[in-house]
C-alpha cells in the first residue's frame, strides 16, 4: 500500500507490496515482552490490529 504525501505524486508509480510471511503469526505476548527493552512509548490500537 502506499499514501501520497501530495495529490498526484504517485501517479505513473507501478509495482506490487509483499508484506513478510513474519507478521502472519506473530504472537502479542512476545512483541510486549520485546518491547521492554525499549523506552516506554505511548501505545495506540489501530483497526486491524491483533483481531
Amino acid at each position: 500500500m502506499g499514501f501520497e504525501l501530495f495529490e498526484g505524486s504517485l501517479q505513473g508509480i507501478t509495482g506490487k507490496f509483499y508484506e513478510s510471511e513474519v507478521f502472519d503469526d506473530l504472537p502479542e505476548e512476545e512483541v510486549e515482552k520485546y518491547s521492554q527493552n525499549f523506552p516506554p512509548l505511548k501505545k495506540q490500537r489501530y483497526p486491524g490490529q491483533w483481531d
